[in-house]
């Protein structure tokens, strides 16, 4: 029987290639959350399109799968628009990651959130996870406040800091600025 695994953001670059990863091993079911692609189904591959906001929805969604582990990429990264949207930054990038924290809990799930490496300020340079983190905009503050629930409500979870994401989306249509200049 394959283990279930939740991805979300599937709009985006890491996210279209953590699926396309999962799913050339036949461990795993995945179950994609998106706002901007498709609703599919294929074998293996489920692909659900809602605003991960809507916290009932995502409760009812993952409860329902009752996943092995979530990988949570979803976000909004964009730093300008984070500055002028703050409360809208912080409902998506903490509330939903709050959300996702208590579900796995609840559900006995393992968490891999993707954060950034712009949590640091960029003075010191080769960072190391023992090293504190300062934001120098909104978009890094949000993530350091969901890194903070993830650690201390989950502590089997993983935070991953992504810096220089970039490539040619392997599935979705992606964010990707190379596809975009081509």
């Amino acid at each position: 029987m394959s283990k279930k695994l939740v991805v979300t953001g599937y709009g985006g670059f890491v996210a279209g290639s953590t699926v396309w990863q999962a799913l050339q091993s036949d461990d795993w079911d995945v179950y994609a959350f998106t706002l901007t692609e498709d609703a599919v189904e294929r074998e293996r591959f489920h692909c659900a399109k809602f605003d991960l906001c809507e916290s009932k929805t995502l409760a009812e969604t993952v409860r329902r799968i009752e996943p092995h582990a979530i990988v949570h990429t979803a976000a909004l990264a964009d730093i300008d628009f984070c500055e002028k949207n703050k409360a809208m930054a912080d409902k998506v990038n903490v509330g939903v990651t709050r959300e996702l924290a208590k579900l796995c809990a609840d559900l006995g799930s393992k968490l891999i959130v993707c954060s950034t490496d712009t949590v640091f300020d960029g003075e010191k340079g080769m960072y190391t996870e023992e090293d504190i983190p300062r934001a120098l905009n909104h978009y890094a503050k949000t993530k350091i406040e969901a890194e903070g629930i993830v650690r201390e409500s989950l502590p089997n979870s993983v935070v991953a800091r992504l810096s220089l994401v970039m490539g040619l989306p392997v599935m979705g249509a992606g964010n990707s600025i190379l596809a975009r200049m081509l």
